[in-house]
């Protein structure tokens, strides 16, 4: 047939159009633990870097698949979890808060910080940190530093164009606070820049450093869990449902 590209079998060559990393689709993955998982945008770019895709050799529970052979799921895994449960989590917080309004830049912010809040991990994970603060005690390396030091090299190097999503500077600093904390020593009773203290719960979404009640230990305890065969009584999304923004 005229015009038809055949393969050497005689079938007709597929049209799919060949993938680009500028990409406004968002896609969809199946996960074990949390079914299925919606992947932004500007979360899709970050996920399909080199920086990002890295994290699929790095094994969530370092050694731990030696006496748990299944144990052997990646950070990789675990970041789009949080991600997911993250973004979930936002949403829940909005709808049962008749005071706090839906905002989609926070959203999306916060769904980025649930993605690359691993993303300085070394080898084995938490064993590279413990041989890192052995091998040289005076470094001060933290994984949740070089998650930061990552992120920021992985959004130059790849010109991640962050406008297109309305994402400024100042969400930047945003991201990064909700993964380590406050950037900057200070004095202030709000040492945060990138939210008002009006938002404070969003800040006890992936690293709650108040009560510790956060979207990563639900994730971990979740996957790795399942991943070594014990079972774990807890329910996400009864949380979820039950939870809301009270004021002090």
């Amino acid at each position: 047939m005229e015009g038809v590209d055949l393969n050497e079998s005689g079938y007709e060559s597929p049209s799919k159009k060949p993938r680009v990393l500028n990409t406004s689709e968002s896609i969809t993955i199946k996960d074990n633990v949390h079914g299925y998982i919606v992947v932004p945008p500007l979360c899709r770019m970050i996920m399909d870097t080199p920086q990002f895709a890295r994290l699929r050799s790095v094994k969530q529970l370092g050694c731990t698949h030696y006496v748990y052979p299944t144990a052997t799921h990646s950070r990789f895994q675990h970041s789009l979890g949080v991600m997911h449960l993250a973004g979930e989590y936002y949403k829940f917080l909005t709808q049962n808060s008749p005071d706090v309004m839906f905002d989609p830049l926070d959203h999306l912010c916060v769904q980025v910080a649930g993605l690359i809040h691993d993303l300085g991990h070394g080898p084995y994970s938490h064993l590279w940190e413990q041989f890192v603060g052995e091998a040289n005690p005076g470094s001060g390396w933290t994984h949740e530093k070089a998650s930061l030091d990552m992120f920021k090299y992985l959004l130059k190097e790849n010109g991640i164009p962050l406008r297109e999503w309305n994402v400024k500077e100042q969400d930047v600093n945003f991201i990064m606070e909700l993964v380590k904390g406050p950037l900057v020593k200070s004095n202030s009773s709000w040492p945060y820049k990138g939210r008002s203290q009006e938002k404070a719960f969003l800040y006890e979404i992936i690293a709650n450093h108040v009560c510790g009640i956060d979207v990563d230990k639900m994730d971990y305890l979740h996957r790795d869990g399942k991943a070594m065969g014990l079972s774990l009584e807890f329910e996400i999304e009864r949380l979820f449902h039950n939870a809301s923004i009270a004021r002090d």
